[in-house]
Order: C-alpha cells, then structure tokens, then sequence
C-alpha cells in the first residue's frame, strides 16, 4: 500500500509540471499553517509583520471549509488541494509553511522555501528517529529535505537534533528564535492579549486561569481522557495555593477531535485559533511533552508536566533529553502534582527556566519576527 502511494505521487508530481507554463510571481507569498487547518503559528506572526511594512505583497493562504478566519490578515484565501492551490503553490516566490511542503509538487528552483515549524525546544523524537528509521519516512523526508532553503531554529539543541531526524543541512537553519515566541518578551502586548482574550471567553480579570494543553498522541488524538488528570481536585489545591477564583481551559493539539464533551472543564478551547493568546492569557500551563512548555517558559509563569505514562511514552516514542533538565517539574499521578504546585515558587520556576534555556542555546530574544521578514525582503529585492 505504500508503495503504491509512493508511485502515485511521482506520478502527479510529473503531471504537474505542466504548471511550468504560468510564470512565478515575483511578489507573491503563500503561507500554510498545519496543513490549513488554523490560521496561526509563525507563518500568522511572519505574515502579520510583512503587512505592515507596506510592501507590495500578494498574499495567499492555504484554508480548510473549517478554518477560522481571522480579522488581522488580509489575503487570498484558497481552499487545499483545489487547483487554486496547486496553481498558487507553483508561482508564488516565497513558499511558508509550519509543518512540510506537499512532496508530490515539482517546486522551481528559483522560488524559495522557508519551514517556520511548530515546535521548540527539545523534547519527544521527531523525524525519522521517532520511527526506527522506516525507509518510505526516510525517503520521503530526503525529498522534503531537498525542498527546503529555510529552516527556523528557536535553540542550538534544535538546529542539531532537527538536521538529523529530518535530514535537513544543518547551515539551512536560521538561529533567529520563534516569531510567535516574540511577544513574550513584549509585555505591554501580552497584557493587552490577556484583557481582550478574557473578554472574549468572558473570564473575569482577576480569575486564576490554568491551561491543559496535552501532546499529540497519534490516533488516540484524546490524551485527556489517557491522562486522567483530576480536574476538581486540582481546581481545590491551585484555590488554596493562589489565593484566587480558579478555572481550568481544555486545549487538544490542531490534529484533536473536537468532538467531545468535557464537563470537568471550564471551557474547551481547543477551536481556539491561536495558541499564544491563550499562553499569554493563562496563569499556569499544565502539559505532558508538548512543545508548548518551550513557549511558556518564556513567560516564567507557572508551568507543570502531568505524565502518569512516563515510561510507557519514553520507550514507545523517546525523548532528546532527560525530562529533569525540562523547565516544568514533573508528576506522574495527581498526588504529586499537588504536591508541586503546594511547593512552586517563582524563583524556583525562573531559576528552572534560566538552566534550561541555556543548556538548549536558546536564540530566542524577541526579534525573530523581524530578523526572517529581512531575509524574505532580501529575496524579494534580489529577485526584481
């Protein structure tokens, strides 16, 4: 079956060279966020940025019937895998996506590719470490690798285990940092995010706000219902260590299925378009191996990992580096959960946070976002 998949695809991709009739745009940029399942991510802050610059753009994003629009970005919206997408896809001069680029396209040479990613730090294995080096990932990852003229690094860690497990030229990485990262070192913004996101999910200003944001788990795509994380239970203990009104918001990675119900929880925002406004809103973040304590941990709010399947998902998937030297303490059953947060400090968070950044290298400083639209203002102006 794959194999056929394999074979299919080389075929479309020799199809689709007929496209090669209609010139590149010069001024033309797509932009995909997971596929166009969100509006959101890097390629959202990246995009936001270069509008307001005032430059001559034709802007296209990559949607789905069931993406959220959103009020700030004023482009063409084509739907994915239509002909509008194939089309925009082969003229555009500049090709930004936080995930892959479709293998099956003929991609030009003079047109450049910049992969944002999702993701920062250094945790669970990606690529083809995460699956045992199986040969069709393996080949498909070399093609994608080819594809690729710009890789964002948020960390030394990431540039090294990322060229490795996706195959990717370790000197095509950028050590620029994470453009949605940027404004967690802007605080007047973050406070700003924090009034209007409240405002929207009708919390109160004073509320004590904590945020479940699990990992993706594969087909399960359900990781609560795994977790079992005692919502009451932990509303009580936060209530009695915070001092405040405490609500509890459920975030299931882009891939969730929001089809169900969960009555334990304040709200359910995994619908929600952008993960940062909801970092930037939350008092706490609870998580497991998500990347998201990468971003969090830039706020040096309080941060914890619920992983009662420890052993089970470091054997099945492995991780880059011991969880220890991660920037969240963490407990494996509810019991030890309260017991952290009973004991959290804000030193012993900042502290915490400051090793971390360090041991990984970390690049991230607040500039990332204007650092990349220079690099795709230089590309442009070459190319005129």
């Amino acid at each position: 079956m794959q194999l056929l998949k394999e074979i299919f695809k080389l075929v479309i991709k020799f199809v689709l060279h007929i496209f090669y009739i209609f010139p590149i745009k010069k001024n033309r940029i797509f932009f995909d966020s997971f596929e166009g399942k969100q509006i959101s991510c890097n390629p959202y802050y990246i995009c936001k940025a270069l509008q307001s610059n005032n430059f001559d753009l034709d802007i296209i994003w990559n949607i789905r019937k069931t993406t959220v629009l959103v009020d700030d970005i004023k482009a063409r919206f084509i739907n994915y895998r239509s002909f509008s997408y194939i089309l925009s896809l082969m003229t555009s001069k500049i090709l930004i996506t936080n995930n892959d680029f479709p293998s099956y396209i003929p991609y030009r040479k003079n047109q450049i590719k910049i992969n944002t990613w999702h993701g920062g730090g250094a945790y669970k294995r990606v690529g083809v470490e995460e699956n045992n080096h199986k040969k069709f990932l393996y080949r498909s990852l070399k093609s994608h690798s080819k594809n690729i003229d710009y890789f964002l690094s948020s960390s030394k860690k990431f540039t090294d285990i990322m060229s490795e497990s996706n195959l990717i030229e370790n000197n095509k990485y950028l050590p620029f940092g994470m453009p949605r990262n940027d404004l967690f070192f802007d605080k007047d913004k973050c406070k700003e995010i924090n009034v209007k996101v409240r405002k929207k999910i009708n919390f109160l200003s004073d509320d004590f706000v904590i945020l479940f944001a699990p990992t993706y788990r594969g087909e399960a795509q359900n990781s609560y219902f795994n977790c079992k994380l005692d919502i009451p239970n932990l509303k009580k203990i936060c209530e009695k260590r915070f001092k405040k009104n405490t609500k509890i918001i459920f975030r299931g990675h882009h891939t969730f299925n929001n089809k169900y119900s969960f009555s334990d929880f304040n709200l359910n925002l995994s619908s929600y378009p952008n993960m940062q406004e909801l970092l930037c809103m939350a008092d706490m973040l609870i998580t497991d191996y998500s990347s998201s304590m990468w971003d969090f941990s830039f706020t040096n709010k309080p941060g914890f990992l619920f992983v009662p399947d420890l052993e089970k998902y470091q054997n099945e998937r492995g991780f880059y580096t011991p969880i220890e030297t991660w920037p969240f303490a963490f407990a494996k059953t509810n019991e030890e959960l309260a017991e952290q947060i009973m004991k959290w400090t804000p030193e012993f968070q900042a502290e915490k946070n400051k090793k971390h950044h360090e041991l990984l290298g970390s690049f991230e400083d607040g500039h990332a976002t204007e650092r990349i639209c220079e690099v795709i203002k230089n590309e442009l102006i070459n190319d005129f």
